[in-house]
């Protein structure tokens, strides 16, 4: 059965990529993956989105005209908006049904550079700005420790039971 692409509705066509069948939209660029497609194409190749990226996009002929309604290609239910490894920028459209999702053009390249940043290690700078970062969570936590001491102090200072005044 084909499967109509969620940003522009145009009929999608199945591509095999590394022996992964995906749904492409030839108008859009953008791709339908199907529930553990993509995480089967990862460990195939660390580096696929990239290379899926190029792929995809020199196909490109023209953009969606304007917005519209994303359905699911497979189930035709509304398709719900999520952010790429919940911490990114990158708003992915997923299906609650079937379990796929939908990648627009440019977003895969976008997904790879998130990955290869989450996996570097730190610069100097970078962990300079972390370890202040800790170090003034760590006060903050101290200060509001310290705050919480002095209000309960305060508290018994004033409602001192009538046995403290009789011991010698």
């Amino acid at each position: 059965m084909a499967r109509n692409c969620p940003a522009c509705s145009t009929e999608m066509r199945t591509e095999t990529i590394d022996d992964v069948q995906l749904d492409v939209c030839p108008q859009c660029a953008g791709v339908w993956f199907d529930p553990e497609e993509l995480r089967t194409l990862l460990a195939r190749d660390p580096l696929s989105l990239t290379k899926l990226e190029d792929w995809t996009g020199a196909s490109v002929t023209q953009k969606s005209a304007g917005p519209s309604i994303r359905r699911c290609p497979v189930c035709q239910l509304p398709l719900e908006r999520y952010h790429y490894l919940y911490t990114s920028s990158i708003v992915l459209h997923a299906c609650t049904q079937c379990g796929g999702f939908f990648v627009e053009d440019g977003e895969l390249g976008k997904m790879q550079e998130w990955l290869d940043q989450s996996h570097r290690p730190m610069s100097p700078e970078e962990e300079a700005r972390v370890t202040l970062a800790e170090a003034t969570i760590a006060h903050d936590d101290e200060i509001h420790r310290q705050h919480k001491f002095l209000h309960l102090f305060n508290v018994l200072q004033r409602y001192r039971p009538g046995w403290i005044g009789l011991m010698p």
